[in-house]
């Protein structure tokens, strides 16, 4: 039994001129909201996956979804909210302090890791829905032995860990590049 996690494709939702955090808001919505750049080469470990998968999972983010697609001649792509990526707080500070999106993103991520989810999940609320994820897509392999999840960085490390803590085995922290796949093993099968 093998569950194999893929990072999306790269967003078509380009970066960007610095913002405030009232803009940067405005740009997460609109980077769910987004598909994917067409890609013309996949890695191999990734190409190999989806080859040998029985099922597709994604989350119901459009960039999971179109990266299943773009790879995946899957007749039966499972699409779920639960596979999302963990929400970043809103930080409401004074638009005099403006940032690049990327510096925007470390800093909510450090400070939603600090305790601070304001409007977000909480990291003990993110943790929780990524060992049901994990616990979801073990029960998928009693009926289909090789799964993938086109899922997204962040909560894909957090599944990891959490397939790890249940007797899966693979790669300890999935890299967080696009389209590269991490997979896992039960140890007794």
């Amino acid at each position: 039994m093998e569950i194999t996690l893929i990072r999306h494709g790269k967003s078509i939702h380009k970066e960007g001129n610095r913002m405030n955090s009232k803009q940067f808001q405005k740009w997460v919505m609109a980077y769910d909201q987004k598909g994917i750049e067409s890609a013309d080469c996949f890695p191999e470990q990734t190409k190999e996956a989806v080859k040998k998968a029985e099922a597709v999972v994604t989350s119901h983010l459009k960039r999971s979804i179109d990266s299943a697609s773009s790879i995946s001649h899957q007749a039966k792509v499972v699409t779920d909210q639960l596979y999302r990526e963990v929400d970043l707080p809103e930080l409401n500070l004074p638009s005099i302090i403006k940032l690049k999106p990327s510096a925007w993103l470390v800093l909510s991520r450090i400070i939603w890791l600090a305790g601070f989810s304001h409007q977000a999940e909480s990291y003990k609320e993110a943790k929780i829905r990524a060992r049901q994820a994990a616990k979801q897509l073990s029960a998928l392999t009693q009926h289909h032995r090789q799964i993938v999840l086109f899922g997204h960085g962040f909560f894909n490390r957090m599944i990891a860990s959490e397939l790890q803590s249940i007797g899966w085995r693979g790669r300890r922290r999935p890299r967080a590049k696009h389209w590269h796949a991490a997979t896992y093993k039960r140890i007794d099968s």
